[in-house]
């Protein structure tokens, strides 16, 4: 009986050390591959920026005024949007582009916007505009994308370069972000008093957090947070899902759930997430759901 206990006990330690081999390949992996993608981005950021057009700052009120700018091609309809393409907007003060109070659809997309606030969006109403593949990057401590009372964006594949907050939405609804990459951020992700969006394959890096407060059926799916100072906060809310998401190298929690319910925890990976504290997660209600 002892020699068989002595046998599991080895047999167990054996299989626990090949599992920590796996887990420390396959970071080491992740966190080499991001490496050599922002080397390649860097690259190929200065070839993009000198093919961009260089323009001044728009400003838009109403669906009319898209006419303004000889550079924006379509007609704001479904299959025609308004396309803002190709620009190099930089300014040392004020809004790159700001878009309110339309119902028409557009397309903000292929621009590098350098500025105090590089994008505004407020009281969009299409339910079907995007913002893609673009460099933004505030000045000073400011934000990079903000929305207000405008549903239904796709914010897709951009990078967000320092400032206040990456993207800070509030009561816009029905939210799709994905493949983006945030670093250098206060606060990556600022979503206030949001119902429906999906945070869907985005990396954030060197970030101080990200954080979604009042906010009902989220979806964050198949993210990477790497050596931020906060994780994943969410904060009073409801409904939402947290799955296959990496959470590696944080200085405090990789995920925080205050007074939030009905929330599922699944299938992520921790990694060396909050080092001189005794767990990787907080849950303060610990009436949500985790596996």
């Amino acid at each position: 009986m002892f020699e068989y206990n002595v046998y599991l006990v080895l047999t167990m330690k054996k299989n626990l050390i090949i599992s920590i081999m796996i887990i420390s390949t396959l970071v080491f992996s992740i966190t080499i591959s991001l490496q050599i993608e922002g080397q390649i981005e860097q690259e190929d950021e200065s070839a993009k920026l000198s093919a961009l057009t260089i323009h001044v700052p728009i400003d838009i009120k109403s669906n009319a005024d898209f006419s303004n700018y000889a550079i924006i091609s379509g007609d704001g309809s479904p299959g025609d949007p308004y396309l803002i393409d190709s620009l190099n907007i930089t300014v040392v003060s004020g809004i790159g582009i700001s878009i309110s109070t339309v119902s028409a659809h557009f397309i903000i997309q292929n621009c590098y916007i350098e500025a105090e606030t590089p994008i505004i969006l407020d009281t969009c109403t299409s339910l079907n505009s995007s913002i893609i593949g673009n460099t933004i990057d505030p000045i000073g401590p400011n934000i990079g994308l903000n929305l207000n009372y405008t549903s239904g964006i796709d914010i897709i594949g951009n990078n967000f370069l320092s400032g206040l907050a990456g993207i800070y939405g509030e009561y816009s609804h029905t939210m799709y972000v994905y493949n983006n990459y945030f670093t250098e951020v206060f606060n990556a992700l600022d979503i206030i008093d949001c119902n429906s969006a999906d945070i869907i394959n985005n990396l954030f890096e060197e970030n101080d957090g990200d954080q979604y407060v009042h906010c009902f059926s989220l979806e964050i799916y198949n993210n990477t947070w790497l050596n931020n100072e906060n994780g994943l906060y969410l904060g009073d809310c409801d409904s939402s899902a947290v799955q296959d998401n990496f959470f590696l190298y944080n200085t405090n929690y990789g995920v925080t759930l205050h007074s939030s319910t009905n929330i599922a925890v699944y299938e992520n990976w921790f990694v060396d997430n909050n080092p001189s504290g005794d767990s990787q997660a907080r849950d303060q209600a610990g009436t949500n759901l985790w596996y």
